[in-house]
């Protein structure tokens, strides 16, 4: 079974690949990694052996510690051994970036890796470890669910966004501007879905779930979602995924339509 010295040698490469430095190097970088920071207050054997396995060190040792350029804690990284889901550790490195003051932490295995901003809700499933200066614009970023709920919505949401003049166009004109440049209204199902999330963030919730049949204008409506998130500020960029190639193109092709302003 791989133990998490060797989960180790994948985190310590991945750290380095964003920029982290175990060591100075001839460039004039500093160190910006502490490993196995041992925290003040805790007490531990004189004997105690970390060994192969650092699963096994006591509780209190956190695995690595990331420095900011006036080497205080701004991330705590926990490694666990790939058999190990790296979440069940949430807890335990919560308990250590608040004990450093550090705002960031990266959960990983070697295989699977979680990065939580402590500021902002659950940890999300990552690709690669942030480097400085990306934990520094994250910190910066202040989500405010609030703001969701207080952008009022109607049908025409995504219609001033293809036209900007859409609401001085008289009644007849509407009709002949929306039937030659494609303009969408929102449908009473999407705004009620739009609201519904509204609501939901409004009482702190961040995660949401829409079930659309085929045609109903699931597109359309993530558009809207998108454009809802964006002008609230409450995310920066949005992954909007798909299960077929043709689709993406698709897609693509529609929020460039839905979104043009």
């Amino acid at each position: 079974m791989p133990s998490e010295a060797q989960a180790r040698i994948t985190i310590n490469k991945m750290l380095g690949d964003a920029g982290w430095c175990f060591l100075p190097d001839g460039d004039g970088q500093r160190e910006n990694v502490i490993l196995e920071h041992r925290l003040s207050g805790r007490t531990f054997s004189p004997n105690a052996d970390l060994g192969k396995d650092f699963e096994r060190a006591p509780e209190g040792f956190v695995d690595y510690v990331l420095l900011n350029t006036d080497g205080r804690a701004v991330a705590v990284v926990e490694a666990k051994r790939e058999s190990i889901d790296p979440l069940t550790a949430k807890e335990q490195a919560r308990a250590y970036a608040e004990s450093l003051k550090a705002s960031h932490i990266f959960l990983s295995n070697g295989l699977v890796h979680w990065y939580w901003n402590l500021r902002q809700g659950n940890p999300v499933k990552v690709s690669r470890f942030l480097p400085l200066e990306d934990l520094g614009k994250a910190s910066e970023w202040r989500p405010d669910p609030a703001r969701l709920a207080s952008v009022a919505i109607d049908e025409n949401y995504i219609a001033v966004s293809q036209d900007s003049d859409w609401l001085t166009y008289s009644a007849p004109d509407r009709k002949t501007i929306q039937v030659n440049k494609k303009i969408r209204l929102l449908r009473d199902y999407q705004l009620d879905a739009i609201r519904a999330l509204q609501n939901a963030a409004a009482k702190g919730k961040d995660r949401f779930l829409f079930e659309m049949a085929t045609g109903t204008g699931k597109t359309l409506l993530s558009a809207a979602i998108t454009k809802l998130y964006l002008r609230t500020e409450n995310a920066t960029r949005i992954l909007f995924l798909v299960d077929r190639l043709e689709l993406e193109k698709q897609a693509e092709r529609n929020f460039r339509e839905y979104l043009a302003n």
